[in-house]
C-alpha cells in the first residue's frame, strides 16, 4: 500500500518541484490583477497605508476610486494595462523585456521612443513597481490571475 501511494505521489511531487524552478520569462504571459497599493509621502497626511483591493477590485485613494487595474503580457513582448479611475477607463501599451537573472521586467512605451523605461520587480507569482510623484512613493503590487 505504501509503495502504491508513493508511486502515485511521485509525479505530483516532481511537478511541484519543477514549478518552483520556472523562470519569469516562462510565466509572464497572461493576466496580472492588481492586489495592493501603498503610498508613503513626505507629508504623512497624503500617505496611504498598505491597502488591498476590495471585492469590486477597487481601492479608494484620497477620494479617488481606482478599479480594475490589470496588466496583460502577450507573447512577442507586447504588454498593456487597463485601469478605471473615477469612471474613466485608461489603456496603455508597452513593449517588455524580461531579465530572468534578476527577475525584472523592463516596460517601454513604443509611442514615446527615447523616454525612460520602467523596471518592475517580480517575485514568484507577483510583481511590483514604484512610482515617484509629488514627494510620494506609491508601490503597486499585482498577482498572476
Amino acid at each position: 500500500m505504501k509503495n502504491k501511494l508513493l508511486y502515485l505521489l511521485t509525479p505530483i511531487l516532481f511537478c511541484i518541484g519543477c514549478s518552483s524552478e520556472m523562470e519569469l520569462s516562462d510565466i509572464i504571459v497572461g493576466t496580472w490583477s492588481w492586489e495592493s497599493l501603498e503610498i508613503e509621502c513626505v507629508d504623512p497626511e497624503l500617505s496611504l497605508p498598505l491597502t488591498t483591493v476590495d471585492e469590486n477590485n477597487c481601492i479608494l485613494n484620497d477620494e479617488s476610486l481606482i478599479c480594475n487595474f490589470v496588466f496583460t503580457f502577450q507573447e512577442g513582448n507586447m504588454a498593456g494595462y487597463t485601469v478605471t479611475s473615477e469612471g474613466e477607463q485608461e489603456t496603455l501599451n508597452f513593449t517588455y523585456t524580461v531579465n530572468d537573472e534578476d527577475e525584472t521586467i523592463e516596460l517601454c512605451r513604443p509611442d514615446l521612443p527615447g523616454e525612460e523605461c520602467m523596471t518592475i520587480q517580480a517575485n514568484d507569482d507577483t510583481f511590483f513597481f514604484d512610482f515617484n510623484e509629488d514627494d510620494c512613493l506609491a508601490t503597486f503590487v499585482f498577482r498572476k490571475a
